[in-house]
């Protein structure tokens, strides 16, 4: 059967490639977030300890750090203790839904000049954290950061 409208029958076609194109899409998200979160180890990244941290005081407080409060608590907050809190207070409902520890995480400074985004003698955005062996990937602050990645 002739249809009367052509560009009614192509739209068709159009939106079956949208779909296609989404799913690729999405598929390809799925692989690289899963391999980010199967290579890199929790804390090596830009400032994630800081982000988990943000939500360990929630998750342990039910409020926002106060950057001053929340470090001398020993929490490593830093500068994201002022970063918009919609993220920190999902993240934290999803730590305490799947009953995940909240203990604080063992990491250990990186001499600056090792690692930076950029150049060297930039003073922001450098990874600043590391593990000294992969036996920690067990701890419960390591599932918790896998499952909030």
């Amino acid at each position: 059967m002739l249809t009367a409208n052509p560009a009614a029958a192509n739209r068709g076609g159009a939106s079956q490639a949208s779909r296609i194109g989404l799913l690729l899409t999405i598929a390809a998200f799925v692989a690289m977030a899963g391999a980010w979160n199967m290579l890199v180890p929790p804390f090596e990244g830009l400032d994630e300890l800081e982000h988990f941290e943000v939500v360990r005081h929630v998750a342990s407080t039910g409020r926002l750090p106060v950057h001053d409060v929340a470090d001398a608590a020993g929490y490593r907050v830093r500068q994201e203790a002022s970063q918009p809190p919609l993220y920190y207070y999902l993240a934290a409902g999803w730590t305490r839904l799947l009953a995940l520890p909240l203990v604080q995480p063992v990491a250990h400074e990186v001499p600056a000049q090792l690692v930076a985004c950029g150049s060297e003698y930039v003073p922001y955005n450098k990874a600043v954290w590391r593990h000294r062996d992969s036996s920690q990937r067990s701890l419960g602050w390591s599932r918790c950061v896998g499952s909030l990645r």
